[in-house]
């Protein structure tokens, strides 16, 4: 792949700590100077975001560090006018001393009020109460304290992560603040962007600290956030004398009776995202109509060994699966397939529901599994796959020697002896019949173009979720696959 920014490495808790400790010991920071630091960075990314004259700010603070923090902004908000009160949980456990420091330099003009009531006409919440030191199901006046602030109509600032997330794994545990904001320290935590966390962190800001590039570069991330630097990277500008050849031949297999709208949706999106050529082998009675319709498209009847051999024989990418169907047809073109093997090839759909009865290992391949395939992939229930997404695309890929495309909300990429990779892009608005097809289309024509497979995946469900958005700006309901087609050719050549 290309050179990961750290902006986009995702972490374990327990490796964010160990990056703050080698801080510590390898350079001139101290605890309090991190947490000074961080409540200070964590102002002003929400004094940037105030547009009321004098706000009022309402803060919640628990009996550990990240209390600490809260009361490092509670500081800052008073010094720059702010009108700030604090509720304080448990107030009569006593602080670590980090935290006892810096409640200590409050200014006196800080309120500390007995009800969190009180803060329901602020303009924020900043969430204080736990963060990243969350080592169990959250309950008792924690948990009461989590609905209260969840029932405001304020905004709310979480510091760390929202309070009742596990950081490692994304599951809320018992009930999660659910934050407009999250400012991440250090690191962005894995839990962030998997399971539940995009829903409960809201927009999330890194402030890594202060801390040098050199410190994060002894450890090795969990997982790496998909950016549009890495489309950026593999697309550059096309030279001036360039011809299609250059971009390759891309051949989708699909579309059975009925079915053939799968196919071309596929096949326009591997045109739209820059394959040179693009051809469709399908139903004898589907080819003319999609001639018709979309004439960029070269569309074939695919009924016959002469046939498949024909067609196989100019591609230089092969996606099979979109509209395969279960026929007998359906099974011929498998079996095809598997004995050719020729190139890079995508299996989707139908194709990938041919593989879990026949499981193999493929090599030079691309799965693009839904939960519901990747059930059947592995034998697992689909509750199975949710539950660790990132571990199920291992599995694939490990059983089936493939790059694994797992989609769904925050889609996850891996491949053999690859690092997991998440898309945060996307919107429900996707959740509607023939965005797969379209994502296979687009893969296929990145890999005809050149990119490996881990670049062709990422890179292509970046393009597939970034046009998804820009597709669903008037509204997510009623988004249609091909509104993402539509949007394809602006992504691609963004600056």
């Amino acid at each position: 792949m290309y050179p990961i920014p750290i902006e986009t490495r995702l972490f374990n808790v327990g490796q964010v700590r160990e990056l703050e400790q080698r801080a510590i010991q390898e350079t001139s920071f101290d605890t309090l100077d991190l947490m000074e630091t961080a409540g200070a960075r964590a102002f002003a990314v929400l004094k940037a975001r105030s547009i009321t004259k004098r706000p009022r700010l309402g803060i919640v603070c628990g009996v550990g560090n990240n209390a600490g923090d809260g009361y490092v902004v509670a500081r800052h908000a008073s010094l720059s006018g702010w009108q700030v009160a604090i509720w304080e949980l448990d107030s009569d456990k006593k602080l670590p001393p980090n935290a006892l420091e810096m409640r200590n330099q409050l200014p006196s003009n800080v309120l500390i009020i007995d009800e969190l009531s009180s803060f329901y006409d602020c303009d924020w919440i900043v969430d204080a109460l736990i963060g990243s030191g969350l080592s169990r199901t959250v309950t008792g006046s924690v948990a009461a304290a989590i609905g209260e602030i969840n029932s405001t109509t304020c905004k709310v600032m979480s510091l760390d992560l929202p309070s009742g997330l596990d950081g490692d794994t994304g599951r809320v545990r018992g009930v999660a603040v659910h934050a407009n904001l999250t400012i991440c320290f250090v690191a962005l935590k894995w839990g962030l962007v998997v399971g539940q966390g995009k829903e409960v962190s809201g927009e999330v800001v890194l402030e890594r600290l202060g801390i040098p590039d050199s410190q994060y570069e002894q450890l090795s991330p969990v997982g790496v956030l998909i950016s549009d630097h890495l489309r950026r990277e593999a697309l550059p500008p096309r030279r001036y004398d360039a011809h299609k050849g250059n971009f390759g031949h891309t051949l989708i297999i699909g579309g059975d009776i009925g079915l053939q709208g799968a196919a071309r949706l596929a096949g326009e999106a591997a045109a739209r995202v820059g394959s040179g050529l693009v051809s469709l082998g399908t139903r004898y009675a589907n080819a003319l109509a999609i001639s018709s319709q979309r004439p960029e498209l070269m569309a074939f009847p695919l009924e016959s060994n002469a046939d498949f051999k024909r067609l196989i024989k100019r591609c230089t990418v092969l996606a099979v699966g979109p509209g395969l169907g279960r026929s007998q047809w359906a099974d011929w073109i498998m079996n095809s397939v598997i004995i050719i093997k020729k190139g890079v090839m995508i299996f989707d759909a139908d194709a990938l529901n041919w593989l879990s009865e026949n499981p193999m290992k493929l090599s030079n391949s691309i799965v693009t599994p839904h939960p519901g395939e990747a059930a059947r992939l592995l034998g697992c229930s689909t509750a199975d796959v949710q539950a660790n997404r990132a571990e199920t695309a291992r599995q694939i890929s490990d059983r089936y020697d493939a790059v694994c495309v797992l989609k769904g909300a925050c889609t996850v990429v891996t491949g053999p002896e690859e690092l997991v990779w998440v898309c945060t892009a996307g919107n429900p608005g996707m959740a509607a019949g023939g965005m797969g097809d379209v994502l296979t289309g687009i893969i296929a024509g990145l890999a005809a173009q050149g990119l490996d497979m881990m670049k062709a995946a990422t890179v292509g469900v970046w393009i597939h979720a970034t046009s998804g958005d820009r597709a669903a700006a008037g509204g997510e309901r009623g988004l249609l696959a091909s509104d993402l087609v539509l949007s394809l050719k602006d992504v691609v050549n963004a600056g």
